[in-house]
């Protein structure tokens, strides 16, 4: 719903006195009865920023879902507060329907809590925790489905035993972090626990910070717990979502799986939360309703007196000072199962070639032709080139909508924006400066890369792989299953092979261009390049051959560069927590961005000053001078950006201090304001 409809609804309702009719009721609905009526409060899942007052007959909870309309739609919403005495001084529309399921007091809770520490309104909260437009079918919960039973069932080792009894001592204690090595098993680990928590029919989540690698963890549920999984995430069917969302909040256990989205469902029955992979950005949500799915688990489990599990092998620097401050509980897994070692890193100092690929390398990926093993090159970059040049005068090819490049994908013969998706034919375009000369591409992006991997190896088998050809999840599981099967003998590949893969043939990582995010404006960009590489290399020797990763780079005496060398997880930690510390950097401290964007650019930036400078003054809390944001122009909108920093030892400070600010301030209806707590992002 868009401001301007939501605006609507609230002048509509805050003008009952002279403008609400009765509507027809639902000959569905149970029968109204005045002696037995009430009024009440009704949360609505839009952009609201508080409750509407509805008359309904009989007897309502709070937290019961309602269908109730505003100007001839028709919503659900759920009951927040119920009066004691009728409202009176103007009409009261009638409840339409009175729904059967009601969603626990503990989900209530967390959708306030979220709300107020986002600065969200809380009916946007709410709506991603009542995802469905409709409830036809409320009896539609299902059992569990299960799978034909495979010989291979959970077998643990004795370092993953051991694990799974420490986490058991202290699961509904404290937070617990699973910290494992690449091929550590963590995984199994935390299948083992579910299938206790199976037995005594309780529900549990599993987060996984990209749909991508949904069907691998689907895959091992149905073989070492014979049962498939209830999965959520956007693509599913509105129907799947009724049955869903039903099962949930009906308590039906299993286990239920999905991205950030997956957090907000009403379970009933929920006693364990595993966010896997947590030091992922994916969980990161910048855009509408702006949270971290990790962070908000933590509470969720908080507030429901559960457990909750977070795995990684490069866990977050928040989570590794809150083990260190003995918030969370870790547990260890230091070594690979079974008979895998952890691979042998090379670095190769690149200050002295002009080639993008080492004479090293080279020689390592013919060696792993020869005796038919695999080879993952790593290049965090889409697309053919990331510039198109004019070598005449400088001139960069533009997004008309934003302030970024065009990236040339040859494979599509289409120059992209990376940020809003305009694309347009690649044909071969003149310089707006110079019209008789062409622009040349310029960098490298992975498709270039193959192409010249092509030309190195010509009777190599070499496939790119990109998330512009994996655009589904079936197209992902055929390329797990062309280099399962080994049809493939090198694979050029970015991000979306760097995490949660299992490709017994592959022995050889190559790590193109280290450096690539080690510099960047990000105040994680160290620890984001330090983690994904880490997690790259982890993709080779994961069975009975040893690995080998090469990681070229210019800044080998860097101490992230230095520590993934030296397999010392432990000297980047204590180096990045140091210098966090020094700059009073999270988690020592907390940060905000007050974004204000809008199509008039003179308009933006004179608004977001009269903003700074009515900003109060608070010797726990500054304001920095408002800058334009890193990417000024995106979709059209300019934008301009205030950050906030607080030392403020209550952790809800910097939102009382925003909102106690920014309450008494007028925007213009045609800027749109984004607050972002703790941003992960700051493009």
């Amino acid at each position: 719903m868009s401001l301007s409809e939501s605006s609507v609804i609230l002048s509509e309702h805050s003008e009952r006195r002279t403008s609400l009719q009765q509507t027809p009721k639902d000959p569905s609905a149970a029968p109204q009865d005045d002696r037995a009526s009430c009024h009440i409060e009704v949360c609505v899942p839009v952009f609201l920023k508080k409750t509407l007052t509805y008359n309904v007959s009989g007897c309502v909870q709070v937290g019961q879902v309602v269908e109730i309309s505003i100007k001839d739609k028709t919503y659900l919403g759920v009951v927040w507060e119920i009066h004691k005495t009728h409202r009176t001084g103007f009409k009261v529309k009638d409840v339409l329907r009175v729904h059967d399921i009601t969603l626990p007091k503990t989900c209530l809770d967390f959708v306030k809590w979220v709300a107020g520490y986002t600065m969200t309104p809380v009916g946007m909260i709410l709506k991603m925790m009542l995802p469905v437009k409709n409830i036809r079918h409320p009896e539609s919960a299902v059992d569990l489905a299960k799978v034909d039973r495979h010989d291979d069932v959970l077998k643990l080792s004795q370092q993953q035993t051991q694990a799974l009894q420490t986490i058991e001592q202290h699961l509904y204690k404290k937070p617990i972090l699973l910290d494992g090595v690449t091929g550590s098993g963590k995984t199994e680990v935390y299948l083992a626990l579910c299938q206790k928590l199976l037995a005594k029919n309780k529900q549990i989540l599993i987060l996984l910070p990209e749909i991508g690698l949904t069907e691998q963890v689907i895959e091992r549920i149905a073989k070492n717990l014979n049962i498939k999984p209830f999965v959520w995430h956007s693509k599913i069917t509105p129907a799947k979502k009724e049955k869903i969302f039903i099962n949930a909040v009906a308590g039906v256990p299993g286990i239920y799986i999905g991205a950030r989205s997956a957090l907000f469902l009403p379970y009933k029955n929920l006693d364990l939360i595993v966010v896997d992979e947590e030091h992922d950005g994916s969980y990161k949500q910048d855009e509408k309703i702006m949270y971290h799915a990790r962070d908000m688990a933590v509470v969720r489990a908080n507030i429901e007196k559960i457990g909750i599990l977070l795995c990684s092998a490069t866990p977050s620097i928040e989570t590794v000072v809150n083990v260190q401050n003995g918030k969370y509980e870790a547990v260890k897994l230091g070594s690979r199962y079974g008979k895998s070692a952890l691979p042998d890193i090379e670095l190769v100092d690149m200050k002295d070639t002009k080639d993008f690929m080492s004479s090293r390398l080279k020689e390592l990926i013919q060696k792993g032709l020869d005796q038919k093993e695999q080879t993952l090159l790593f290049m965090n970059r889409r697309g053919y080139a990331p510039i198109l040049l004019c070598k005449s005068c400088g001139y960069k090819k533009n997004c008309p909508f934003c302030s970024t490049h065009l990236v040339l994908h040859k494979a599509q013969n289409k120059i992209m924006c990376h940020y809003c998706g305009f694309n347009e034919d690649y044909n071969e375009p003149k310089c707006k400066n110079c019209p008789h000369i062409e622009l040349e591409p310029f960098g490298l992006g992975i498709e270039r890369i193959c192409d010249e991997v092509e030309k190195i190896f010509p009777h190599a088998r070499v496939l790119c792989v990109a998330s512009d050809q994996i655009t589904s999840a079936s197209k992902l599981n055929e390329v797990r299953r062309k280099i399962l099967d080994h049809e493939v003998d090198i694979i050029v590949g970015t991000q979306i092979l760097a995490k949660g893969h299992h490709f017994p043939s592959l022995t050889l990582v190559g790590v193109l261009d280290a450096d690539m995010g080690l510099h960047g404006i990000d105040l994680r960009s160290t620890e984001k390049t330090y983690q994904m590489l880490h997690q790259v290399a982890g993709r080779c020797g994961r069975e009975e051959k040893k690995g080998h990763v090469v990681i070229q780079t210019y800044s080998a005496d860097h101490p992230a560069i230095m520590a993934l060398a030296a397999h010392d997880r432990d000297a980047f930690e204590e180096y990045e927590i140091e210098d966090r510390k020094l700059s009073s950097m999270p988690p020592f401290s907390q940060l905000a961005t007050i974004t204000l964007s809008g199509k008039n650019f003179q308009k933006v930036k004179e608004t977001i000053f009269k903003l700074y400078e009515a900003c109060p003054v608070n010797s726990d809390i500054k304001a920095f001078k408002p800058a334009p944001a890193p990417i000024r122009r995106l979709k059209m909108m300019f934008r301009y950006r205030i950050l906030v920093h607080s030392n403020h030892p209550s952790p809800h400070a910097l939102q009382q201090f925003i909102h106690g600010w920014l309450s008494k301030q007028t925007i213009p209806g045609s800027l749109k304001l984004l607050i972002d707590i703790n941003p992960w992002n700051f493009m």
